[in-house]
């Protein structure tokens, strides 16, 4: 028997999330706000409604929706951005430096497929402030929080 005030085991605190509490809602607000005319030249118009909403809408918007997710709240919460080149094209998402969590604005589109996150590497937006595609996204975010 032990003595009075040991214990033969400890009991841990759950890891406390590093994803902001608002990032459900925000990456939803994203997600409303993208359209065709934000797709980059290199990638083609997916107009097949027929899926999911948000899986179609978020196909083929992983850097404008990475980028303005980065640039609204997930760079002050402390995370970067990483890339992967895969057999479908490029993919963006953010990790968080100190957890490693991952925050991933456009995994809709990845159809609940295992995706190789652990490939990816640590890469830097293509421009300093955000790109004209974000602003134009992060700007339709804001006026529809307006109304």
């Amino acid at each position: 028997m032990k003595g009075k005030g040991t214990s033969s085991h400890k009991i841990s605190r759950p890891k406390r999330s590093a994803i902001p509490a608002c990032a459900t809602r925000m990456i939803r607000k994203i997600q409303e706000a993208l359209s065709l005319d934000l797709l980059h030249s290199d990638y083609a118009a997916n107009k097949n409604k027929d899926k999911e909403m948000y899986e179609w809408a978020t196909k083929g918007h992983c850097y404008v929706a990475t980028e303005a997710t980065y640039h609204m709240f997930a760079r002050d919460s402390g995370f970067v951005p990483y890339v992967l080149k895969h057999h479908y094209g490029t993919h963006w998402w953010l990790v968080h430096q100190e957890t490693g969590e991952i925050l991933d604005p456009t995994k809709p589109q990845l159809r609940r497929e295992k995706f190789p996150y652990h490939n990816g590497r640590r890469a830097v937006f293509l421009t300093k402030k955000p790109s004209k595609r974000t602003v134009e996204l992060i700007r339709r975010i804001k006026a529809r929080s307006i109304r």
